[in-house]
């Protein structure tokens, strides 16, 4: 991943389509999956609670460390159905970023430091996570 947009606002972890499609291969392999017109397009598998207790948490690296997303975090359970949190979006130009929205933050306290341009984060007491406390720079990218 070379850049990222942080974004309370938008509700699920959005990929650029090639970094989506890498993601779904190994899940489209070991389940049954397939874009569901029933879910508004997004990407679901076959998911009895038995193959829903087998989906991993996905680690997601900015820099040194390391987030976690369980998942209770990127996946839904709707009929059957695990529907994920993780959906492709391309923008026209040729920059290719993630847009980190509540799928990702919702273990992680974030604190926005406009003046200083740099994000923090934290792992949430709420959530099930080690505690863990980092911060991105966005004037040196480190």
């Amino acid at each position: 991943m070379t850049s990222l947009i942080v974004d309370s606002g938008t509700s699920f972890l959005l990929l650029p389509t090639q970094d989506f499609r890498e993601f779904t291969q190994g899940f489209s392999e070991k389940y049954r999956c397939k874009r569901e017109i029933w879910f508004n397009n997004l990407y679901a598998c076959a998911c009895s609670e038995e193959e829903y207790q087998t989906y991993p948490n996905i680690e997601i690296q900015i820099e040194d460390t390391v987030y976690i997303l369980s998942r209770q975090n990127y996946i839904m359970k709707q009929g059957g159905k695990c529907v994920f949190k993780i959906m492709n979006l391309d923008f026209p130009s040729s920059a290719r970023f993630w847009i980190m929205g509540v799928t990702f933050l919702h273990n992680y306290y974030t604190v926005f430091d406009v003046d200083n341009r740099r994000i923090g984060f934290a792992v949430s007491r709420y959530s099930e996570l080690e505690n863990s406390i980092t911060k991105v720079d966005l004037t040196t990218g480190s």
